[in-house]
């Protein structure tokens, strides 16, 4: 648009400009004209004519100066249309470019904040996936280590330092031969039944009687121990030396004294008075 309102003004300057060096040779000419006719010729012109055609002459001049002049002014107000409408049109241009700059920052600007917002609630939702994977670990753990101590902790079953037996004591031979002191216990010769004795562990037949709190005989032979005489019936009472006590444990009779005979927890001890073979059933004497 500016260049185009540059040719124009150029174009109508060198209009003038010819139309003004065509007037000014004109001019030359009529001089040089009018000098070279004859003197009657001459004189007839400068009574008549010269005066209108120098007024005519000068007047032309100054309409074309005039007219450069307007066309001048013209063309100066033309230019500073064009450098108003450039500006105008630069103003516009900026104020675009300042518009399309800000939807620019801005645009990015909004998507950098969606992509945080993004990020961010990705982080939150990791955060708190993270949060719980590790409490569903800790609760684990920590029931999986209250199984283990609760495993470890358990006490296991303390052996037992005693043993529980229990006795029993017949007389039921003595009663029968006469024996002294048996009539005590007649008819049946009971003297103690399935009496429940609490020993230590390695304990013998030995200490278990003497544990009943019966009254006890005994004698010491190489270092056994036997019984002579409970509750006052004693060995040989039967007459002609006969009659003694034997003792079983869970109905089998051992063949060691009863200080040599370590119990076991629930074992079953019988003492029995004798006077004659095969009178207490199961025993070989």
């Amino acid at each position: 648009m500016k260049c185009s309102n540059t040719k124009n003004k150029n174009t109508y300057k060198r209009t003038i400009l010819q139309s003004l060096v065509f007037t000014l040779v004109l001019f030359f000419i009529m001089v040089v004209t009018s000098g070279c006719e004859s003197p009657t010729i001459g004189e007839s012109s400068e009574q008549n004519d010269p005066p209108d055609t120098t007024m005519s002459l000068e007047e032309e001049i100054q309409e074309q100066s005039d007219a450069l002049e307007n066309a001048t002014t013209i063309g100066g107000n033309d230019t500073t249309l064009g450098i108003q409408r450039e500006t105008t049109t630069t103003g516009e241009t900026t104020q675009a470019g300042q518009m399309t700059t800000q939807t620019d920052v801005q645009a990015p600007t909004t998507e950098k904040e969606t992509s945080t917002s993004t990020k961010a609630a990705s982080t939150s939702k990791a955060q708190v996936t993270t949060k719980a994977q590790v409490a569903t670990k800790t609760q684990a753990a920590t029931k999986a280590a209250a199984s283990t101590t609760s495993a470890t902790a358990a006490p296991k079953p303390t052996e037992s330092k005693t043993i529980t037996v229990s006795l029993s004591v017949n007389c039921v031979n003595a009663v029968n031969a006469d024996v002294p002191g048996s009539a005590a216990y007649e008819p049946n010769g009971n003297i103690v039944s399935n009496k429940s004795i609490t020993l230590d562990k390695g304990s013998s037949v030995y200490d278990a009687l003497k544990k009943s709190g019966l009254v006890i005989n005994a004698s010491n032979s190489a270092g056994s121990i036997y019984i002579v005489g409970i509750q006052g019936i004693q060995q040989g009472a039967a007459g002609k030396g006969a009659g003694g006590w034997i003792y079983s444990v869970n109905s089998k009779f051992p063949q060691t004294s009863a200080s040599r005979y370590e119990l076991s927890d629930g074992d079953v001890i019988a003492f029995h008075y004798t006077v004659k073979s095969g009178d207490v059933p199961g025993s070989p004497y």
